[in-house]
Order: C-alpha cells, then structure tokens, then sequence
C-alpha cells in the first residue's frame, strides 16, 4: 500500500511561475525517513495545450538547494486534460520504478510542460504568502533550463504530495579507513579519505576523492557503521557513489565496490557525467557466499569506489564526494502464543488449535475459550469465560446445585469441547434462570432461550 511521507497541500492562493519547454519548475523537499517514492501529487492546471508533462525526482547541490544531475526516477501525463482554472486537480504522478530516499537528503521535484510558450504552459499551484513547508522550497528555472541559487525562492511553497513504499532501509556511512587507501583526497590537508565521503548533505566539490590515470582503475574501501535500528531478514544491499567527472567524459570511469570475508566485489564500469550524481549497485545476496545476508556481515562490510579518468586519452578527474549503504530489510512478525494477553482479534489470532490450554492460564477475550485439550476442574482458576465454565462443569459432575438433564449435560460438554468461535458464537451456551425455580438452563450457540412469561 502506497504511503503519502513528504507533502505541503494547504495555503494555496497563486499560480506560481508557468512550465513548457523553456523553462521548469522545482519544489525542493527532505524526506524524514528511508523509503523509496514511487509517486508524486502536484495541484496543477493549464494555459492552451502544454502537451506531455515530465515529473522527475532529482538529487540537489549547494545552499540554497538546486536540481543537479540527471531524474533519479520520472513519469509522465498528459497535461492537455487538466483544468483551465478552479478548481485545479491534484493529479497523480507514477515515477517508474521509483527510487530509494535517503531520510536528511534534501531532493527536488522538477516538472516541465512540452509547449512551445506561456500561451501552452503547466502551472502549478503554490503558497506565496505565508509558505510554512521547512524541508525545501520553490524553483524556477532559467529560460534555457539551468538552475543555480538565484532560482530558489524560499518566499513560496508549491503544493505537493510525494508517496512511497514504507520499506525498511538503514543507512550505513563510512566512519574509519578500509584495507585500501590509493585515491587521492580533497582538500588534501591531512584528513583520512573516508572522511571526504562520509557526509550525511553532499558538499560536493568542497570534499572528495579522485583519480585520473587514463586506463587503470584505482580502488578506495571504507569501514561501515555497524548496524542499530535493523533486524528481521535482509532483503538487499545496496552501495551508493555520489560522482562526477571534472569535464565531458568518453569512457567509463566508475566502478562500485564493496569487500565482505576478505573478497571485494565491483559493479560494471559506469559512465559519468559532469554534474554530480549519484549512482549505486545492489547485491540482492551476499556474493560471496550466494546466501542471504546476515546482520554480522552487514558489521563487518566494507564499502567504497574505484575510479579512473574519464577521457581515455586526456587525464580527467573523476571525483567522488560521498559513499554509503542502504540495508533494505523486513522486520519478523512477532509471534503470539496462548501464554500472551491479549484482546478482541488479538486474543483470537492467538488460539491455536494445538496448544495445550488450560483455565490456570490467564487470558482476556476469546483467548479464554477452552481448547478441546483442556481439563477443567471446579478448584482451578481461569479468568473470563474459561472460568465460569469450569464452575459449572464441576457442579454438573458433583450431581448437585443446578439441576441439568444428561441431554443437556452432553450438549453442554460437545458445544464447549468443539465449538470455537468469534464474538456471540464463542458463547456457545447461553444461561437463563427463571423465577419460577426451575434452575439453570442451557442452549445451543446461535438458538436463543425462550422468552419468560410475564
């Protein structure tokens, strides 16, 4: 089931900039948790037919935060079916296969109309008066599609929605030095590589590790936090590289790596660009042992690049600003066993019908119906209707107190032997006691007693 996680969709009162092939617009946000967005909700409306509309989620740089690099996932709709005015519609934005959101990231959603002017043109709706949304704010691009800081205006809001799958993903930084340290550090004042990597917000080319030798490929490997919020069964791993190259590249200059019982492991070569992106590999299980991963190799993983030119002939930087992983997992259902308290579906999911359940045990709900391998006797306690029943099957047996036919001592017993039920049918007998002195009688679950004359 998809989950709404990040979104601002109050205060609208402006239409904000227009988008057609020119220029885009962005709303930045940070998510708070790990989770990967699979949609977004724009309110949104048109002038003319401004044709397809592409939504994209892209990472962000500097500060104020602007789009950089290429969509991290992107969709389309048709923005020639929506409103010409009020009221607008939050249309919904499916983004392919989606992407993992690291929680404290800050990213953008960029959309761009296909039209030719502001006569065909997507706008999108926007608080300029009093924007409040803390994790980001609004853009426009200039008229060739760049962005930079001057396209940031933290005096507006656009109204959004971004929803997701509330996968659990534990982030994992670099926090000491691997088995391998041949890249080479920026700023270079004394600082150990990892620390040009571990950042939580990408600085960019503020901190980073490079290598620029034509052909061969140099490897840098970072320790990894150990884990502290996951549990349960891991699903996969995942190494993130943040790169770019410091002009256009001609060849593959990326590798991805990570090192678990002694062996490293690489992804295929991967091609650059000279905006930073970030890139990632994902070992489904551990490639080394072709098993699932274990939370005590997750402790002991290393992570990091390998990196070379990214001209073949010509010695260009290829730069890597930040490293981390991603442990994608599912946390184990606990299990219920009769023993536990519980109440109303609680209680009866708990019933197993090979426990062993006595009327010692203490229950609440349906979980204190007997099971058919119950023994009852009148000196045990029970709580609930375990007890009660106790009570009467003692007095039955003495042959004393209430007074009941065989028929009904036999259809008393199979009803609370065999009959396990929810709500008015876990009741299987009802109790009416009449004032005319003719003691207790009992009935089938589901027949009621009949009425008493008045």
């Amino acid at each position: 089931m998809s989950t709404k996680y990040e979104y601002y969709n109050t205060g609208d009162d402006n239409n904000g900039g227009g988008s057609w092939s020119s220029y885009k617009l962005c709303q930045t946000f940070t998510p708070t948790t790990n989770h990967k967005i699979t949609s977004v909700k724009l309110l949104l409306l048109r002038a003319g037919n401004p044709g397809t509309i592409t939504v994209g989620i892209y990472n962000t740089t500097d500060n104020p935060a602007y789009p950089t690099g290429n969509a991290l996932c992107s969709g389309t709709t048709n923005g020639n079916t929506l409103p010409t005015g009020s009221p607008y519609e939050w249309r919904e934005i499916t983004l392919g296969d989606g992407y993992d959101l690291v929680a404290g990231t800050t990213y953008a959603i960029v959309t761009q109309g296909s039209g030719g002017n502001g006569s065909n043109a997507v706008y999108w709706r926007c608080d300029t008066s009093s924007p409040t949304y803390s994790g980001g704010m609004y853009g426009r691009s200039t008229s060739s599609g760049t962005w930079g800081t001057a396209q940031m205006d933290n005096s507006k809001d656009d109204l959004f929605e971004e929803w997701g799958e509330g996968g659990q993903v534990e982030t994992l930084r670099p926090n000491a030095a691997g088995d391998e340290k041949v890249l080479i550090p920026t700023p270079g004042t004394g600082e150990d590589n990892w620390e040009d990597v571990d950042e939580v917000s990408p600085d960019e080319d503020t901190t980073y590790v490079y290598h620029y030798w034509t052909v061969t490929y140099k490897r840098d490997l970072y320790n990894i936090q150990n884990h502290s919020a996951g549990s349960g069964t891991i699903n996969f791993v995942k190494v993130y590289a943040r790169c770019a190259s410091a002009s256009t590249p001609n060849q593959a200059s990326l590798k991805i790596a990570l090192k678990t019982g002694g062996t490293a492991y690489e992804s295929s070569a991967i091609t650059v660009t000279t905006s930073y992106t970030n890139y990632s590999n994902q070992w489904t299980t551990n490639p080394q042992t072709g098993a699932a991963w274990t939370w005590d190799e997750i402790d002991t993983l290393q992570a990091g690049v390998v990196l070379r030119s990214a001209n073949g002939s010509t010695q260009v930087q290829t730069r890597c600003t930040q490293v981390y992983v991603g442990v994608d997992y599912t946390i184990a259902a606990a299990e219920k066993t009769s023993s536990d308290t519980g109440s109303g579906a609680d209680a009866y999911v708990s019933l197993q019908m090979t426990e062993a359940k006595t009327s010692s045990d203490t229950g609440s709900g349906v979980e204190g119906t007997p099971l058919p391998s119950a023994t009852l006797a009148g000196s045990e306690t029970g709580s609930g209707i375990e007890a009660f029943i106790a009570r009467l099957l003692a007095t039955i047996d003495s042959g004393t107190g209430t007074e009941a036919s065989s028929l009904f001592q036999d259809l008393f017993r199979e009803l609370f032997a065999t009959e396990l039920g929810q709500g008015i049918d876990a009741l299987a007998v009802k109790r009416e006691i009449f004032a005319g002195g003719e003691g207790t009688k009992f009935f089938g679950g589901g027949h009621e007693p009949p009425h008493r004359a008045s």
